[in-house]
């Protein structure tokens, strides 16, 4: 882990945070770093020539149902969030709802 996850970082501090979990390590990574990015929102940029990259990721935890605790590391970010003040979604939208969540939002995250 060590050579993955630098000291100091809080990616370290959510892995020790996480350690009684038993997901795989590679889940609990995947999901601090979309904590990070979700949490940093649109406020996080790299300005590239002339435009702004922001954290956009799409992390899928998949594995065999009852066994890795896919759930469970989810819903550990989802307390992240709630801390923090991060809105987050119900588990299950119509591509409708989707739609409309974003557009309320104003600036296209959910």
């Amino acid at each position: 882990m060590s050579r993955v996850v630098p000291g100091g970082s809080w990616l370290r501090g959510w892995l020790y945070w996480m350690k009684e979990s038993e997901a795989p390590d590679s889940y609990l990574i995947w999901a601090g770093l979309s904590a990070i990015a979700g949490c940093t929102q649109r406020k996080v940029s790299i300005r590239w020539v002339y435009h702004h990259y922001y954290t956009n990721q799409y992390v899928m935890l998949i594995g065999p149902a009852g066994i890795v605790h896919k759930s469970s590391t989810i819903d550990m970010v989802r307390q992240v969030y709630r801390e923090v003040g991060i809105p987050t979604t119900s588990e299950a939208l119509t591509k409708e709802a989707l739609i409309e969540q974003m557009i309320k939002r104003g600036d296209g995250t959910i």
